[in-house]
C-alpha cells in the first residue's frame, strides 16, 4: 500500500533548509489519508498484514527520527504534532494487526478443534 511507504517519503523529500527537511504538507495528508481508512471498518479490514507491517516500522522509524526532538530546527508545535499523528496511526496498527492475528487464532482453532 502506498500509504505506507509515503511517512518515510514525506521524511525525505523536503528542503533541508525548511522544516528540517520534512515534507509537513505530505506527512499530514498521509497520515490523515491513514487515519480516515482505518476509522472505517470495511476499509481497515482490507489492509494486509504486510502492508500493516510496514507501516509500523515506518512509523517506529518516524518516531525515531532526531529531527522531530526539541533540539532540531523544527518548531516545537510541528514536532510535537506531527509526533502525536504519527504515535496515533501507529497504536492503531497496531490494534489491527492484534485483531487479524487474534482472528487466524481464533480461525485456527476452530478449524483444528472441530
Amino acid at each position: 500500500m502506498l500509504s505506507c511507504r509515503l511517512i518515510g517519503f514525506a521524511f525525505d523529500c523536503g528542503e533541508e533548509s525548511l522544516n528540517a527537511g520534512l515534507s509537513i504538507p505530505l506527512l499530514s495528508v498521509g497520515l490523515a489519508t491513514l487515519m480516515a481508512l482505518f476509522r472505517d471498518p470495511d476499509l481497515s479490514r482490507n489492509v494486509s498484514q504486510d502492508d500493516l507491517t510496514v507501516l509500523i516500522r515506518e512509523t517506529g522509524t518516524a518516531l525515531l527520527d532526531p529531527r522531530l526532538a526539541s533540539s532540531s530546527n523544527l518548531d516545537e508545535a510541528t514536532a510535537s504534532q506531527m509526533v502525536r499523528a504519527i504515535n496515533k496511526v501507529r497504536t492503531i496498527s497496531g490494534y489491527l494487526t492484534f485483531d487479524i492475528n487474534f482472528a487466524h487464532l481464533l480461525w485456527s482453532n476452530v478449524v483444528f478443534n472441530s
